[in-house]
């Protein structure tokens, strides 16, 4: 349902390798603000010395570099240990991120639709409210493919292990878009979900859900 605000919130998601960050980009060079929750929780990562404070009492020294800096590779194979290591990085990093990501919402508070890129948003539940969840969606296979050469077969399935299925996701998705094709075929369907959050920002309510494109 769209919110008061003149400002349709989205929470674009999907498995990794599914091609999200490919509709954010599309969607960026459309005009629409993207909030790229990687990006920020990098960003809190570095600047936080409250953050650093608590994962050095959860994780230990040897995620750390000399120069005091978080050592992202190290802190990505400790909370990809376990479910419990995982637990305890997002307690740290989660509440932080998520007021970050509120702010850069709130200053974009004159755009038509602003998009919030993130993996986690469908398991994050309500900790940051959307209007519409947008889910992009592709076979495993598929999805593999892009990503061994990027994470390796091992961090692929860690990092899938810790996101909901696909069953799961596409659950939770008002509109889903399918990126099992090539690049021109995506780019089309960018086109056609661009025009669709601008109606459903102007009032325009899903006869259907989910809605695959």
């Amino acid at each position: 349902m769209v919110t008061s605000s003149k400002t349709l919130v989205v929470g674009l998601t999907g498995l990794i390798g599914a091609g999200k960050s490919t509709v954010a980009e599309l969607l960026s060079k459309k005009g629409v603000p993207i909030i790229d929750a990687d990006a920020l929780g990098r960003e809190v990562l570095a600047t936080s010395s409250r953050v650093k404070k608590e994962l050095r009492a959860a994780f230990g020294p040897s995620i750390f570099m000399a120069c005091g800096d978080v050592d992202r590779n190290a802190l990505a194979r400790a909370a990809f240990a376990s479910e419990e290591a995982a637990e305890r990085l997002n307690a740290v990093v989660h509440p932080p991120l998520w007021e970050r990501i509120k702010r850069e919402v709130a200053a974009h508070e004159d755009a038509d639709v602003v998009v919030i890129d993130a993996a986690l948003i469908v398991e994050w539940g309500t900790a940051l409210p959307v209007d519409v969840v947008v889910v992009v969606d592709a076979p495993e296979e598929v999805r593999k493919q892009r990503s061994w050469s990027k994470y390796g077969e091992e961090n692929f399935h860690a990092r899938q292990s810790r996101q909901f299925d696909d069953q799961r996701k596409r659950a939770r998705a008002d509109v889903i878009v399918d990126n099992s094709g090539p690049l021109a075929e995506l780019a089309k369907k960018v086109d056609l979900l661009y025009g669709l959050l601008l109606e459903m920002a102007h009032g325009r309510m899903l006869e259907t859900k989910p809605l695959e494109i």
